[in-house]
Order: structure tokens, then C-alpha cells, then sequence
């Protein structure tokens, strides 16, 4: 891992950024979809 503050600045938001993505894609997907995902 690198050292420098800007780089793992970088590597939470882009972790965020997907947590995000995947919260949204789970309420827009059908329960059938949310359980195979949980499986």
C-alpha cells in the first residue's frame, strides 16, 4: 500500500463511490435479484 495521504483519500472514495452503486442497484433490483445477490 502507499504511504502517501492522497492516494488512500482516493482508494476510500472510489470505495464509497461503489457502496453507493451497489445500494442503488439492489433497491432498483427485484427481491429474487436482492436474495441471489445475499446468497
Amino acid at each position: 500500500m502507499s504511504s502517501n495521504p492522497k492516494s488512500i483519500d482516493n482508494t476510500i472514495d472510489i470505495d464509497v463511490s461503489n457502496v453507493i452503486d451497489k445500494g442503488v442497484l439492489s433497491q432498483e433490483a427485484e427481491d429474487d435479484d436482492k436474495r441471489s445477490y445475499f446468497d
